[in-house]
Order: structure tokens, then sequence, then C-alpha cells
């Protein structure tokens, strides 16, 4: 047996719902409403509460649920909500809670609320089936929480808000034709997803409005871009998953700004940022956050790299008067290039080396002026030894060069200051290799002297010998004419 309330709120019992007039949806009277069968709809609220019991069905010629007249205090449905249109209308009306685990759509949208609602749960599916600017959950009044662990779908727009949203979790998906997730000049106090936001443009795109924080330990995804911040207030970006689009994160247009990016994850695309400073931190410990596939862009701004990041990137800042400062661990496994200054202000460049052929091991190359004030790694992969004449070009390209090395270590193996601008560790045995820092015209070079036996290689560290380089003496690498050899400790020069 199913109850229900049918053509403005008359009693139905079975399919004996009569089209008569009534003052009670007028007057609103709460009661509680269920549907455990068929019902043809719309079913219409009266203030009180709806549910829908599993095996249950509610579809209307237009909508399936229409409480745009006294609203509910709940509606949950374990069944079937359809319409022509939408699934369900709020109006300008409230609900007090809306779950569903069943399934909600009509072909331009699922729900759609210009009234308030403290919890819209979703573990079912709520879905927009046509084309074009249709929406799964249309809001433009107010919604306080909004969670799904379900699936939210629309050829359109998955979520698009206009209105208020307090907090958007997701454990599921959110996917939309055009974007999975739209703020159209609405504010959304925070997103936190650790399920799958995807667009086929777009992951979240932000017109306008403000989004306080994006929390992604999931997948937010669009074929054009990831997140899109047009003119738009867009809070800081914490991503421990992975964020994927030929633009990644793209915040441009008047007003446009952006907080910080949080990444100890993967963002892989373009990110580009205007009118601003951006601050990209990595992850710590042992953890990584990688740039990837793309460029980092800053328009008429700098960028600060902390923490530990993987650069797979090109940066460039400012159309080259801008600057790059890394004060964290910067990790680069083949060559990039810095459009502007970069100065290493307390941070670490760590090159990874699996060859001396450019592109096999990691390097810089700067347009602007060099500033060092921090630490170099070198870091050996894939099997690759070391040999005396070895040479890499760890950074190149700059304009000028200032400041010291404050360190240096092989294979995270730490180095001992001898002298200003000298390093040495030496493994049980004495047996070391030689490395030399040298810079030439325009470049810096990072060239091998000497080195013990393969067998030893992995527990040795190196010697570095950085020159002095206030003084204005021109200092070369070796074996090239002209150039003389850097020898630290008991190695001999090469011949």
């Amino acid at each position: 047996m199913r109850r229900g309330r049918l053509f403005g709120g008359v009693s139905a019992l079975g399919l004996l719902g009569m089209a008569l007039p009534s003052l009670a949806q007028a007057a609103c009277i709460p009661s509680s409403q269920s549907v455990t069968t068929s019902l043809t709809g719309p079913l219409t609220g009266d203030g009180g509460d709806i549910a829908i019991l599993p095996g249950g069905s509610v579809t209307g010629a237009t909508n399936g649920i229409d409480l745009a007249g006294c609203g509910a205090t709940t509606l949950d449905n374990a069944g079937s909500v359809s319409g022509t249109t939408s699934g369900v209308v709020l109006g300008t009306s409230s609900v007090g809670t809306i779950t569903n685990s069943g399934s909600i759509g009509g072909s331009t949208g699922g729900i759609s609320s210009d009234g308030a609602t403290t919890l819209l749960g979703n573990s079912g599916t709520i879905s927009a089936t046509a084309r074009g600017a249709v929406i799964g959950v249309a809001n433009t009044g107010t919604i306080a929480t909004l969670a799904n662990d379900g699936a939210i779908r629309s050829g359109g727009y998955g979520v698009k808000n206009s209105g208020g949203i307090g907090g958007i979790t997701n454990s599921g998906s959110i996917v939309g034709g055009i974007a999975g997730l739209g703020n159209g000049g609405g504010t959304i106090g925070s997103i936190d997803n650790t399920g799958v936001i995807s667009g086929g443009a777009f992951g979240i795109r932000a017109t306008g409005g403000s989004i306080g924080s994006v929390a992604n330990t999931g997948i937010i995804t669009g074929t054009r871009m990831g997140i899109s911040n047009d003119g738009g207030a867009l809070g800081p970006i914490v991503n421990s998953g992975t964020i994927n689009a030929a633009n990644a994160i793209y915040s441009t247009g008047a007003g446009a700004a952006i907080g910080a990016v949080t990444n100890s994850g993967f963002i892989t695309g373009n990110i580009t940022v205007e009118n601003q400073n951006l601050t990209i931190a990595g992850g710590s410990g042992s953890t990584f956050g990688t740039l990837t596939n793309g460029a980092v862009t800053v328009v008429n701004g700098n960028l600060l790299l902390t923490g530990n990041q993987y650069l797979n990137q090109d940066i460039a800042v400012n159309g080259g008067a801008g600057s790059v400062t890394g004060q964290g661990l910067l990790q680069l496994s083949t060559r990039h290039s810095i459009t502007g200054d970069f100065a290493l202000s307390g941070g670490t460049l760590d090159l990874l080396a699996a060859g001396t052929v450019e592109g096999q091991y990691g390097a810089l190359s700067v347009t602007g002026a060099v500033s060092l004030a921090g630490s170099f790694a070198l870091d050996l992969t894939d099997g690759y030894l070391l040999a005396p004449g070895d040479s890499f070009k760890a950074i190149d390209g700059y304009a000028s060069i200032s400041g010291h090395i404050d360190s240096f270590a092989l294979n995270g193996i730490a180095c001992s200051s001898t002298a200003t601008d000298r390093w040495l560790c030496i493994a049980p045995g004495g047996d070391h290799p030689v490395i030399a820092a040298v810079r030439g015209s325009g470049e810096l070079d990072l060239v091998v002297q000497g080195v013990p036996e393969p067998a030893s290689i992995g527990l040795f560290a190196a010697a570095l010998a950085l020159l002095a380089w206030a003084t204005p003496r021109r200092q070369i690498a070796p074996g090239l004419p002209g150039h003389r050899d850097i020898v630290v400790g008991n190695e001999s020069p090469r011949t």
C-alpha cells in the first residue's frame, strides 16, 4: 500500500487521487507521506515528511516531486523519482533534509532548489539526462551541506551553484558534460573531494563568486581545465590526489584571486595565474608533489616554491621580469627553463642523473639572474655510475650569478665544509670522488675529477670544490682548451 499527496495536496490511497480543490496545501498542514508502489505525480509537499520507500516510484509529467508550495521537513527517497523536466523541485520553499539512496532524475534537472536545505545527502543517483545547459543539482538558494557518496551526473553540470553552499563533500562521482561542478557567481565555503569530479571541459568551473577552499585526495579532471577560476575568489588548493587537464589550474580575469597551492600528489597540465604572486608548496618527509606535462606561468607576479617538489615543467614569471624563489627541495630529472630570475633561498636543488647526455640529468636554464643561498644535491638513478670527466651543466643561460652553496650531497651523503665554498665527504677507507662546481661563461657545471672503484660507489660521498665566486676571475671546466682542473683531497689532476 502507498500513501501520497496528489494534485494540490489531496490525500490519495492507491490510485484514487482526484483533482479536487483543497485547502490543505494552502494551509500547509504537515502530514507524513509515504510511497511504496507506483505513483503518477507530481507529488506535492505539505511541510511534513515524505518518504519514497524501496520499490516505490513517482513519475511526473513535468516534475516528479514539487515542493514549491509548502516544502517538506524531510524528503527521503529510497526508490525512484522522475519527471520529464525535473525530478525534484523546491522552488523557494524549505526542506530540512533531502536524502537519496535511490534515483532522482529528469531531462533538464535532477534536483532544483531556490529555497533552503540543511542537508542534501546522496548515496544513490541524481541525474539530468539531456545535453547542454542541464544540471544534476541546481542551487540558487542555500544548502548548508551537500554530501555525495553516490553519483551526480548531467549532460551539462553535475552540480551548479549560484546561491550559497556551506560545504561540498564528495566521495562518489560528480560528472558533467560541461563541468563536474560549477559556481556561477555564488558562494561555496569548501570543497572536499575524495572521489571523482569530472567534466567534458571543466572539472571545477568558477565564474565569479567565491570558493573558500578546495581539498582533493581523489581526482579532479577535465579535457580543458581541471580547476578554472574566471574572475572569482578561490581560496587555497590542497592536493594529495590528482588534478589533471590541459590546464590543471587556471585563475585569470579581472578580480580573480587564488590562494596557495599545496601539492603532495600530481598536478598534470598547465598552471596559469594572473595578477598576483603564487605559492606552490610541495610534500614533506619522503613525499614529493609532482608538477608535470605543462608549464607554470605567473602573469604580473612572482612564484615561491616550498616543500618537496618534483618539477617536470618549464616556468615563466612576469614575462621574464619576475622571480622564482626556491625555499624547499626542488628535484629535476631533465632540463627545464625558468624565464625570469631564480633565487635558491635556503632550499635545495636536487639533480637526478641517469647519464651525462643532455636530457639524462636534471638542470635549469635561467634567463635572468641566479642567486644562490642554499644547497645542491646530485642523486644517481637507473644504475648510472660516475666516471672521471663526467660533466653536468647544472645551471646555464643566466645573465648573472651570485652567492654561495651552503652544502652539497651525493646520493644522500652529506659533505662537510673544509673551507669557504669547499666541501668534502670521505667514505670509510678514504676513497672518494671529486666533483667541482665550475662557473663558466653563463653556466654552472658539476665536473667529476675522479672516482673510486665501482664496487664502492654506493659507500662513498663526494668532494665538492666550489670556487670563490666573489672573485672576478673566471673559472671554467677542465678538459677544454684553456681550462684547468680543480682537485680536492688526494686526487691528482686528470691528464
